[in-house]
């Protein structure tokens, strides 16, 4: 009887049953909610829009060849407090677009906001070593920063990199936070056009600016604080000693000119220069005899005295005349390549 009893409290009858199933479930079904709740809190929508610096020619028309076009990009998104790699993305055959739209989901953030850290890559391609590759999450990001580059742009045609590190605080909030990057090119852009008023066709040869090669730079720009904020990019080396920027064809025919009419047109190529501070800007060209070097100063105006800097674009315009040669049209442009004031100099 004794056995019986025992047995008989182990017994649980349907209704008990039915009871502790329902009420394990509303405990469950609540603790999902909060933690629901609580996930959604801490995370966040970001739309990053990644642009490429534009050019612009001597006449303020906005173009771009197609070696500084954005053919790739790679976007590393890095929490600044943690210094964890959340995303690694990448993008190859862009085509001809100046602007990529990516939207990171589902970012863990912290009530007040995450800083997060955006490094930016175009055409990654022209500078990576054989072999090397900057996919996944062990990045050193660091020394990616800080990375040199030693590329000869005008010896070869390889598409011309840009970057960017551009730190971002992400809310815990509901809807698309959006932010824009502008990527920046390592080098400098230098075109000089030629105006002939003299009713012949004229020969200019030798077309250089001593003092103003470098043969490397930064791949980022260095314009980054530890808070987060931008900072001036000051690490522009000296370019006293570093040789010469010849500018090819050589020699230069330049058309002549119609009396009453258009004078005659004709422009060297285009070169790339990594950023330069040098007390002196100068172009030099022999002409109107192979035997007298005709020199400019290209820093009348000020406007290069922070130096040749990343992204620059110097337009040089040459009026040749009748036993003078005049500096017509420079133009120092950034961001929004805007035509600057016209200064007419003589050589000296």
């Amino acid at each position: 009887m004794l056995k019986m009893k025992k047995r008989l409290s182990h017994i649980v009858t349907p209704q008990h049953l039915l009871a502790a199933f329902l009420s394990l479930f509303l405990l469950s079904a609540a603790s999902s909610c909060s933690e629901d709740e609580h996930s959604e809190a801490g995370k966040a929508t970001v739309k990053m829009t990644f642009t490429t610096r534009a050019s612009a020619q001597a006449d303020g028309s906005s173009t771009l060849e197609e070696r500084e076009r954005m053919k790739t990009l790679r976007v590393i998104m890095e929490n600044a407090n943690t210094g964890k790699i959340l995303y690694n993305v990448f993008y190859d055959n862009l085509g001809s677009v100046t602007s990529k739209t990516i939207t990171f989901q589902d970012v863990p953030v912290e009530e007040g906001g995450t800083p997060f850290n955006f490094y930016a890559i175009a055409n990654e391609a022209s500078f990576l070593t054989q072999g090397e590759s900057l996919e996944g999450k062990n990045v050193n990001l660091d020394g990616l920063y800080h990375r040199d580059i030693t590329i000869d742009f005008n010896a070869n045609t390889l598409s011309i990199p840009q970057a960017k590190k551009n730190q971002k605080t992400i809310e815990p909030k509901s809807g698309i936070q959006t932010h824009n990057v502008q990527l920046e090119f390592p080098v400098a852009k230098v075109g000089v056009g030629f105006t002939n008023e003299i009713e012949a066709e004229q020969t200019v040869a030798d077309i250089k600016m001593p003092g103003l090669k470098v043969t490397g730079g930064k791949l980022f720009p260095q314009d980054f604080a530890e808070d987060g904020a931008e900072a001036p990019d000051d690490q522009i080396p000296e370019a006293g000693a570093a040789g010469e920027l010849a500018f090819t064809p050589n020699p230069l025919s330049v058309p002549p000119g119609t009396f009453g009419g258009e004078p005659g047109k004709a422009a060297v190529t285009s070169l790339y220069v990594y950023p330069a501070k040098s007390n002196s800007y100068k172009l030099t060209a022999h002409w109107p005899d192979a035997a007298k070097e005709q020199t400019v100063d290209l820093n009348q105006s000020g406007r290069l005295t922070s130096g040749i800097r990343r992204g620059m674009q110097l337009n040089i315009g040459i009026i040749l005349k009748y036993g003078v040669m005049q500096l017509g049209d420079l133009t120092v442009t950034v961001d929004n390549w805007t035509n600057a004031d016209v200064i007419t100099p003589e050589f000296q």
